[in-house]
């Protein structure tokens, strides 16, 4: 279970989120057999769809993000509604490459020649779309970059994903917006406290989400909100009816017969669940 403390800093000024995601990316490393870097891209973006899921006020509420840079991780597809999240990338087995600095080479993996795109839909609304140019392909400065360019909303975002080849050790993040009317000093202060929390995974494994926002910001004239809980959840299974009706049952009938297996198998990207399908399994969806 992940977990999101958030609060309002220095009188209303500005908010900051602390997110903890460890247990929804050891659930993900289990489900694709990641890497350890894509574990670390995924972990990244799983990260800023809880985020945005977190800020969501009604269960219907759903966002999309696709990171698309043009390296050899390939796409990143993240989603999330109703207090959970799932994802997945192309390349789960992306082999490590490190920095001169010896961590794991984000920008790499993911690349840098593509874009960042987001799609919402919120409380019955017509369906959003933002659309932004990949700069750096670290993830954290690219949403930060979403967000002032779509939104038009400010912000310091700081992810972290430590692993090793056992598996997820912590992965988290902290993301801080300065809130309309917010003055110089503040905007200071946030900066200068995003650079302290740089290795916001590192802390995340001697410390609660919950304690690194008591620890770090409530002494800024702090209201603590009440916490979200965020977990893995695939529908998969609830869709999967859907997608049988829109391949059509004389189709469907047709790739059962010209496999070997004589079934329909239908694999779902989130959560790697396989589903086989025989003729007479078929029937029961039309």
């Amino acid at each position: 279970m992940g977990k999101i403390e958030k609060a309002i800093l220095f009188g209303g000024q500005a908010r900051v989120a602390v997110l903890d995601t460890t247990d929804i990316v050891s659930e993900l490393i289990t489900l694709h057999d990641l890497s350890p870097l894509s574990t670390v891209c995924l972990g990244r973006a799983i990260t800023i769809a809880a985020y945005m899921v977190g800020e969501f006020k009604h269960h219907k509420n759903c966002v999309n993000l696709i990171i698309d840079g043009g390296g050899p991780l390939g796409k990143i597809c993240v989603s999330g509604s109703s207090n959970t999240v799932k994802g997945f990338v192309e390349n789960p087995r992306l082999e490590s490459v490190y920095t001169n600095t010896g961590v794991l080479n984000v920008p790499y993996a993911v690349g840098s020649n593509g874009f960042l795109t987001v799609f919402k839909s919120i409380d019955d609304a017509n369906p959003y779309t933002g659309k932004v140019p990949l700069t750096r392909g670290d993830i954290a400065f690219d949403f930060a970059s979403y967000l002032q360019q779509s939104e038009s909303r400010d912000s310091a975002v700081v992810l972290g994903v430590n692993c090793s080849n056992s598996g997820c050790i912590a992965s988290g993040g902290v993301i801080m917006e300065p809130l309309p009317g917010a003055s110089e000093e503040v905007l200071y202060v946030l900066e200068d406290i995003a650079y302290n929390l740089s290795n916001i995974s590192e802390l995340l494994v001697e410390k609660t989400a919950k304690e690194i926002l008591e620890f770090h910001f409530a002494h800024f004239e702090c209201d603590i909100l009440t916490a979200n809980e965020i977990s893995f959840h695939c529908s998969c299974s609830e869709k999967i009816g859907s997608i049988i009706r829109s391949i059509g049952k004389q189709e469907a009938m047709k790739i059962i017969e010209d496999e070997k297996s004589h079934t329909l198998s239908i694999k779902c990207d989130y959560c790697s669940r396989e589903y086989k399908f025989n003729q007479s399994d078929i029937g029961r969806f039309f």
